[in-house]
């Protein structure tokens, strides 16, 4: 896999106040049985190619030449809900590594090992929903 050399902080649509109402949505879209927002992470697509210099993070050879890139999450959204707009968990890919190779894998020593969600049930007070999507993300603050 190719190592990343990240910017500083993330794009300012990631992080803060902005992060705090993207994770309510996300919270929100988790109760109701709904997929995560795909624009969230569409729009720091440009940006993650630019950080790996437009290669694959798993094939290491430019995106370009074997089919369009896509954001990689590297732990699955479908298991790792919480992460799914967190830029330190995006990688640029290739389609084919990652929708016909990795898909929602993600290896891991054993299942005890596995990280598991934010503890807490989400509360059902608006106050306590925003501290709640505050929690899930260390870079809210």
């Amino acid at each position: 896999m190719i190592k990343l050399t990240r910017t500083t902080e993330p794009p300012p649509s990631l992080v803060g106040q902005r992060r705090i109402r993207e994770n309510l949505e996300l919270i929100r879209l988790r109760l109701a049985g709904s997929k995560p927002n795909a624009e969230v992470w569409r729009q720091v697509k440009a940006r993650l190619r630019e950080e790996t210099r437009g290669m694959c993070a798993y094939r290491e050879s430019v995106v370009s030449t074997v089919a369009y890139g896509d954001v990689e999450h590297f732990r699955p959204k479908c298991v790792y809900w919480w992460l799914a707009y967190c830029y330190d968990n995006f990688s640029y890919s290739c389609q084919l590594c990652n929708q016909a190779h990795k898909k929602d894998m993600f290896r891991v020593a054993g299942e005890d090992r596995r990280w598991r969600g934010p503890a807490t049930p989400p509360p059902q007070h608006e106050t306590d929903l925003h501290e709640y999507a505050r929690s899930i993300d260390s870079r809210s603050d």
